[in-house]
């Protein structure tokens, strides 16, 4: 395993390189460097593949298609983290052609299981000084600031207690980099609102660090979304003023609706992914099920975070499965086989 830093890159440029190994050598690939600070951008986001390499595959080249700058996994990219093999088998493999020329960020979710090969595997911007935090990481991408929440630690303060994860994130979401930023996005693998959960069970309704801490904060520093998974299914609404995103279609097996949130506007139960336009002036998030079609869409105004000026769904969205469980069922004894 090797991590090599290229320095000397100029900005929105196309590379081409080889990897040599031994006598193992690559065939030549390409990539694009970032586009110059401010500038617009396309990236895309899935979550929760799981064990889903057709789905996920067939994904990943639509992804492809869209040509976008950089990729965003919000989690559960893997069955089992600790299962070294997994992260060939269902992520590098079927998203080999995207990952050999789209830069590649990720949250982390519960099955990634913090394991010791995913931090080898990964090489992300940590807080300097803290490369123990390499799960947890803000950057800054064009015209856009990034902030990237582990859920799987406790990262809100506790009776208004700080701790080091909610310092750092307060320090982040006020920072001059993020406010100086057309447009600001966040990550957390979980959601903090859920409208559903796997069959039979419904005791998964949100994250309450996320719902009750999070969302908040975001709102108040202006940030317009929020990127989730989880779930696996879509959903859209929007809460204290910040637009979320449950995008967990990228492959595992799908949940069924529990319940009606105020806060929820759209759900739709099938593999997808989200195809997003940090535009100069206006961001464009549209939702694209296997067959291409966009089934869901926003767009909000830079300086009216919170605000739609245009929204889907499209005509006829099939109505949710609805969970065996009772819609109105909260608590639970366990979780899912994917979950």
């Amino acid at each position: 395993i090797h991590e090599v830093k290229l320095s000397g890159l100029k900005e929105n440029t196309r590379y081409f390189y080889k990897v040599q190994s031994g006598e193992t050598v690559s065939a030549m690939h390409h990539f694009y460097t970032a586009p110059a600070p401010g500038s617009a951008f396309r990236f895309t986001v899935w979550a929760d593949n799981h064990t889903g390499t057709d789905t996920f595959g067939a994904l990943s080249e639509q992804m492809a298609s869209f040509n976008p700058w950089f990729i965003l996994g919000v989690g559960d990219l893997v069955q089992s983290g600790k299962n070294e093999n997994e992260w060939r088998e269902l992520l590098f493999n079927p998203a080999r052609a995207l990952l050999h020329e789209t830069a590649f960020y990720s949250a982390v979710g519960s099955h990634e299981e913090n394991a010791d090969i995913m931090f080898e595997y990964y090489s992300f911007p940590y807080p300097e000084g803290r490369p123990e935090w390499e799960a947890t990481y803000s950057f800054t991408y064009g015209n856009a600031f990034f902030l990237v929440i582990d859920a799987q630690q406790f990262f809100a303060p506790v009776l208004g207690i700080e701790n080091d994860f909610s310092l750092w994130i307060r320090e982040q979401a006020a920072s001059e980099a993020a406010q100086k930023a057309t447009w600001r996005f966040a990550l957390s693998h979980e959601a903090g609102y859920s409208e559903g959960w796997s069959n039979g069970r419904c005791w998964f309704e949100g994250n309450m660090q996320v719902r009750d801490w999070l969302m908040p904060l975001l709102s108040e520093n202006g940030f317009h979304a929020l990127f989730s998974g989880h779930t696996h299914a879509y959903e859209r609404g929007m809460a204290d003023g910040l637009a979320y995103f449950i995008t967990g279609g990228g492959g595992g097996g799908l949940d069924s609706w529990c319940r009606d949130l105020e806060t929820t506007s759209v759900v739709y139960y099938d593999f997808h992914h989200l195809v997003v336009d940090a535009g100069c002036d206006a961001l464009k998030i549209g939702a694209y099920n296997l067959a291409k079609e966009k089934f869901d869409w926003i767009e909000i105004e830079a300086d009216n975070p919170g605000v739609l000026s245009d929204e889907g769904p499209m005509d006829g969205l099939p109505d949710p499965p609805v969970n065996s469980a009772s819609p109105t069922l909260t608590d639970g004894d366990g979780e899912s086989e994917q979950e």
